[in-house]
């Protein structure tokens, strides 16, 4: 009986001893104990307010960065377009010698960054009609070919073609062709014609042919109707007009076209002509590699692109053009080699052989 009341008396003491001392505690003190007061809600509210600003400024709740601001969407679209724009709009070569413009006709031109614009492939043919009314009748005819009377139909033949000229190297190219034979096709910058206007007047002279490449090497399909048809047109008259020849024949900027593009030059009496056998002389700059690619690729027919804007590639021909009128092979104007097979081209067609 003594044992139970000690022991009730033990208990009562020490709850009442833990009350007196929650009740005279520090109240900073009892946050980090056992007893914990529970606030209002307001005041957890505030007080966890209180804590992120000063304790975690920087801090940024997970629904924030789960969701981008509109704003920043925009922007980024925004950036984007103007790249896109200043990476596939051409400035103007005019006063740029052609040394300094490569040509990778062989590929179309990377945009790091950037999707290409997209080109459809067809275009309503309503739009199409009221374009071409605007600079020339659709389907222009082209007259019959009429084959240099040098060339024999029953011989092999190939065809010879340098882009990107006139250049300080063309001269030369002229000189290798007139000590061995043979012609070649020359499809000019026209933007690039007034830089040496008596090259191109001795091309057509000594009876080379001369097609066009753009005004400043725009690739076509990222143009306007009214744009693709500037390019084709201006560098077409320019030509007329410094060598007296009228050319009916266009290299498209890296080979790049579509149904819009051949449509346009449908309207104004042009042919592309593409290749068939590609030297990559633009990527080797070597004289012996664009001989070697050449040598092992030539076939009867074939239409080879070079470009004279690169010494090496003119020193190439140096052992190129006597070597293969040694095998036996005619070197001909695209036009002549054509001719054999073709009576009368068709304007807003692409040709890559015989």
């Amino acid at each position: 009986m003594i044992k139970k009341i000690l022991t009730a008396a033990a208990v009562t003491l020490t709850v009442m001893f833990l009350l007196f001392c929650g009740a005279s505690a520090d109240p900073a003190v009892t946050a980090h104990n056992t007893y914990i007061d529970i606030p209002a809600e307001s005041e957890t509210d505030s007080a966890d307010t209180s804590a992120s600003e000063k304790d975690v400024p920087t801090e940024i709740p997970f629904i924030e960065t789960g969701t981008a601001p509109v704003e920043t969407e925009t922007e980024a679209v925004t950036e984007t377009d103007t790249e896109t724009e200043s990476e596939t709009t051409a400035p103007s070569d005019t006063t740029v010698e052609p040394e300094e413009i490569p040509a990778d006709d062989g590929a179309l031109p990377e945009t790091e960054g950037t999707e290409a614009i997209p080109v459809p492939d067809e275009v309503p043919e309503e739009t199409v009609t009221e374009q071409f009314l605007t600079f020339d009748p659709p389907v222009k005819e082209l007259p019959p070919l009429t084959p240099s009377g040098d060339i024999d139909p029953s011989r092999p033949m190939v065809a010879l073609t340098f882009d990107d000229g006139p250049s300080a190297h063309t001269d030369r190219l002229l000189d290798i062709f007139k000590k061995h034979g043979g012609k070649g096709t020359f499809f000019l910058v026209g933007g690039h014609i007034d830089y040496r206007p008596d090259t191109v007047k001795r091309i057509y002279a000594e009876g080379h042919e001369i097609g066009g490449h753009s005004v400043d090497h725009s690739q076509l399909t990222r143009l306007s109707s009214e744009d693709a048809a500037y390019q084709l047109s201006w560098t077409r008259d320019k030509i007329r007009d410094v060598a007296g020849a009228e050319s009916y024949i266009v290299r498209p900027p890296y080979g790049d076209y579509n149904d819009e593009v051949k449509r346009i030059a449908a309207g104004l009496g042009i042919v592309f002509v593409n290749w068939s056998v590609d030297t990559l002389d633009w990527k080797y700059r070597n004289a012996d590699t664009v001989h070697d690619k050449i040598m092992t690729d030539v076939y009867d027919g074939a239409i080879i692109l070079c470009h004279d804007i690169h010494g090496s590639t003119v020193d190439a021909m140096e052992t190129v053009i006597p070597e293969l009128l040694d095998l036996g092979y005619q070197l001909v104007t695209v036009s002549d080699l054509l001719s054999v097979r073709n009576e009368v081209l068709t304007a807003g067609a692409v040709y890559n052989r015989k």
